[in-house]
């Protein structure tokens, strides 16, 4: 009976829709709650019980030191929205973070595990505040007007975290994650963090560097073919070039933060655990380019050796004992006898 009421409500939030219209151009305004009535209220309702499930999740990750990290980059950028944004980390191995309509923010290990720098997670996060606070969510929703968006919503319960660990967000949920927005929203979301970390006094740099990143991850696992990833996104050709030459034209008081060995001095002691994780994808291609891209630690020296034999050991493929052990007695070497 609840799952009727729920298929009900979603049916009548897009009946609503199509009467409904919102300006394009339209912004929240920082601590804006919705009226009662609107569709936008009726969305926030439907986030807020994801939001719940979010909290009960086996999948959060409650680690201080690295939620207060993540919480206070995002309140440097997001400025007066600070208050109305709740951060909320995910133990899930592929890139993604989410930006919903109610102000909850989902980043998953897998985005931590790939930027390198402060400046380059400001970028993914910048993104996502400007879906927030652009109301990217609630523009597409009003817009998804067809029999097969209507069909898509209703097909699928209103779930929240896979509890699992490899479900993704689903039914509405989908619409706040990084893969879900139109094309013109993300190229709107790509200038407004860029004008974010510029704010925030950090390099522009840092953004067309990770998208950079993420497209050659995508390159090797599709082989040619465009993944769901960019499935709404700008082509990957025409995403850096505008980045570039966005980030050469934006002007920045003083010395720009990059933030790597801020960035690596948290993450050093988790990302051991995230990068077993990648390895358990089975998209040995896809490790490869993130292994490349891992900064050194200096706690850890041999570290990137010791991801390096477990690769190897996990592709199995010729020799790959001998290899394996090569690049394990090269990280004790390094990290010394201790």
């Amino acid at each position: 009976m609840m799952f009727f009421k729920r298929r009900l409500f979603v049916l009548f939030l897009f009946i609503v829709a199509g009467c409904a219209s919102i300006q394009e151009t339209s912004s929240l305004a920082p601590g804006e709650q919705p009226e009662k009535a609107s569709i936008e209220a009726g969305l926030w309702m439907q986030v807020e019980k994801i939001e719940r499930e979010t909290q009960r999740s086996g999948r959060l990750v409650k680690d201080p030191k690295l939620n207060d990290y993540v919480k206070k980059i995002v309140c440097d950028l997001a400025g007066e929205y600070c208050s109305d944004i709740r951060v909320y980390i995910l133990d899930l191995n592929f890139f993604n973070a989410g930006m919903y309509p109610n102000g909850m923010m989902h980043v998953n290990t897998g985005l931590l595990l790939r930027t390198q720098s402060e400046a380059q997670l400001a970028a993914v996060l910048g993104h996502e505040i400007t879906h927030y606070v652009k109301q990217h969510s609630l523009k597409r929703f009003v817009d998804s007007q067809t029999k097969a968006d209507a069909l898509a919503v209703l097909s699928v319960p209103l779930g929240g975290v896979g509890l699992g660990g490899v479900t993704p967000l689903i039914g509405l949920a989908t619409m706040g994650t990084i893969a879900a927005y139109s094309r013109d929203h993300e190229r709107e979301a790509d200038m407004g963090g860029l004008e974010f970390l510029v704010k925030s006094g950090y390099s522009p740099g840092g953004a067309p560097e990770i998208w950079e990143n993420i497209i050659k991850e995508n390159e090797v696992e599709s082989e040619g073919a465009t993944s769901f990833f960019f499935a709404s996104h700008p082509q990957p050709e025409e995403r850096i070039e505008n980045l570039r030459k966005q980030a050469k034209e934006m002007s920045l008081k003083g010395t720009p933060k990059i933030g790597e060995k801020e960035h690596l001095e948290v993450i050093s002691e988790l990302r051991g655990e995230w990068f077993n994780q990648e390895l358990l994808r089975r998209k040995f291609k896809q490790s490869e380019l993130v292994l490349q891209n891992l900064s050194s630690s200096k706690i850890y020296p041999g570290e990137l050796h010791f991801f390096k034999g477990e690769l190897i050991r996990m592709q199995a493929e010729e020799d790959y004992v001998s290899r394996s052990i090569e690049y394990y007695q090269k990280a004790i070497e390094m990290d010394g006898s201790d």
